[in-house]
């Protein structure tokens, strides 16, 4: 994990209300094992966050449960929005952050999810359009000249 990594319950403390912060505190003067606190600490942030009933995003059509990011300062859930697609799944999802806003959108493309932002999309999109219009001739080209073995 990088430099902005959660070390000590402290880290969390925005995450905590008063009397979370009171006890961990008193915890901690009694020279408790750092680690343990820590871990106490990210149980309470997420019940926290339960308990708060943060509004889904708008477009939310299924939300997880909130999680620590991977540099464990910040409580984020993951949220779908529209899915589309018969035989490839296109759908949107994103990241809210615990004060309610949401941090990031993307599309995710296929059963193998490859983040992509709108220019990206489009750009796939008008690459999926000339590969179809290519296989279009391709087959229209075949149907007027059959290939012999």
């Amino acid at each position: 994990m990088g430099d902005n990594t959660a070390t000590t319950w402290r880290d969390l403390a925005g995450q905590l209300n008063l009397d979370d912060i009171s006890v961990l505190e008193q915890i901690e003067s009694q020279s408790y094992d750092e680690v343990n606190l820590l871990r106490v600490a990210h149980s309470w942030a997420k019940a926290n966050a339960r308990q708060h009933n943060i509004a889904l995003p708008a477009d939310a059509n299924e939300v997880e449960e909130w999680d620590f990011t991977d540099d464990d300062r910040r409580l984020t859930r993951w949220f779908r929005g529209t899915c589309r697609g018969a035989v490839v799944p296109v759908d949107i999802v994103g990241a809210q952050n615990y004060n309610g806003e949401v941090r990031s959108r993307v599309i995710l493309v296929g059963k193998e999810h490859i983040d992509i932002d709108a220019a990206t999309a489009y750009r796939v999109a008008a690459d999926l359009l000339d590969a179809a219009d290519e296989l279009k001739q391709l087959e229209e080209r075949g149907k007027r000249h059959p290939r012999t073995a």
